[in-house]
């Protein structure tokens, strides 16, 4: 029994850590991917941090993602927002692997990708994620 137990949490464990190498793996490459080629023409520097949001035509999700990042931006006005239509933008979304969405990306005033999210998530996510952004801006 207690074999199985241990077999069951190094294979969750591996799972876990897999699962954030490649959550990391692909916010590496998205920085990587706006450092190079840029946001489009887009200037974050008039806000410490940026929500930038990929939607897409008939996404039910988009609207409940824009509502929690408008909340937000209600309560904290350090706070940007940028909104990308990822079929119009084909070329950006390409860029920064955009696979679905909602996907939030939180920038810094320079441009570069904080945080990312691949789905809906939460206004708390958001809010911590933008919380600690800001934490590591000046």
């Amino acid at each position: 029994m207690i074999l199985r137990l241990a077999i069951v949490a190094v294979v969750a464990g591996g799972v876990a850590a897999a699962f954030w190498v490649g959550k990391r793996i692909v916010l590496n490459r998205s920085r990587a991917a706006t450092e190079r080629e840029g946001w489009g023409g887009v200037d974050f520097s008039a806000h410490r941090v940026t929500a930038v949001l990929f939607t897409g035509p008939n996404c039910a999700q988009c609207e409940v993602q824009r509502a929690s990042i408008a909340q937000i931006r209600r309560e904290r006005s350090d706070v940007g927002y940028a909104e990308f239509n990822a079929g119009i933008e084909v070329e950006l979304a390409k860029r920064l692997k955009i696979l679905s969405v909602p996907t939030t990306v939180v920038v810094d005033a320079s441009g570069m990708v904080v945080a990312r999210n691949g789905r809906l998530v939460d206004g708390s996510v958001l809010q911590r994620q933008i919380g600690a952004a800001l934490a590591t801006t000046t």
